[in-house]
């Protein structure tokens, strides 16, 4: 089964999940922040004076961190990290935007790193990849490597009925890998003043950005998923930065992935633009 993009194609026949409307959103979302972060930093213009003097205090945050955090003047970051990557999409996509940058991607599940493998050695970016096959628990225990980037669709179901398959269990369900123990990895793996990108439903990202929080690591960008308009809200994709300041306010946007009339957006497809054909 095959997935075709602008610059690469994969399979996704033998991974444990495929690939979904979820990862391409997520990917898109951190192509256009870095976008624009590269060029005037994705601060929305508000008439509000107030707001303003936050967005000001953002922009300036933002630039600072543009000067530690390994961004070179292409916008690349040097060593990402994509955690249960599954057949790979989203450490594809991130090797397509970040041109000079290392991909590491991990997964628990073994036939999804083969496949993973397979799809980096046939793609255009084969000599900056990689894909093994262990727990991120087990990872950040083992490596000092530290990642300006790390991305993720993770797990998140904790009570619906589960699967009789264990490999489809792993990769949707949290009992594997926790909320908890997905904050504390990162926070040992993230370089200094490093990213965290995420897509998950409402209230899981509620309980994850209190954890990173905890951490001193806060949302700079919330994107805001909705199916379409009057539809509820479908999921939350959040870009995560490692800051203490409290004043901090982060940019948040709405995505409708459809309209009224059940035709993709205009939106979506500009942002999606990057990947799909």
């Amino acid at each position: 089964m095959e997935f075709r993009c602008k610059t690469f194609s994969l399979n996704h026949s033998h991974s444990t999940m495929k690939v979904g409307t979820d990862a391409v959103l997520l990917a898109s979302v951190v192509a256009e922040f870095f976008a624009n972060f590269k060029t005037e930093n994705p601060i929305i213009p508000n008439t509000n004076s107030n707001l303003d003097a936050r967005n000001s205090e953002i922009a300036r945050h933002n630039n600072e961190m543009v000067g530690e955090n390994r961004i070179d003047e292409n916008g690349s970051v040097e060593n990402i990290l994509d955690i249960g990557t599954g057949c790979g999409i989203l450490s594809l996509c991130m090797a397509q935007i970040f041109e000079n940058a290392k991909i590491t991607a991990i997964d628990i599940d073994e036939k999804s790193v083969n496949e993973a493998t397979d799809n980096f050695y046939n793609s255009p970016f084969a000599q900056r990849m990689s894909a093994n096959t262990i727990s991120v628990q087990d990872f950040a225990y083992n490596t000092e490597e530290k990642f300006d980037l790390i991305i993720s669709n993770p797990p998140f179901f904790t009570s619906s009925l589960q699967s009789p398959d264990l490999r489809r269990n792993n990769a949707r369900h949290n009992a594997v890998l926790s909320t908890e123990d997905f904050v504390l990895s990162c926070t040992k793996l993230l370089s200094v003043n490093g990213f965290v990108a995420v897509v998950l439903p409402e209230k899981e990202m509620v309980a994850m950005i209190t954890l990173f929080n905890s951490k001193d690591i806060n949302p700079v960008l919330i994107t805001n998923v909705f199916a379409k308009p009057e539809s509820p809200l479908k999921r939350k994709i959040c870009i995560f930065s490692v800051s203490n300041k409290e004043n901090i306010v982060p940019i948040t946007k709405t995505l409708y992935i459809r309209t009224a009339n059940n035709e993709y957006s205009k939106h979506y497809r500009q942002l999606t633009s990057h990947f799909l054909l």
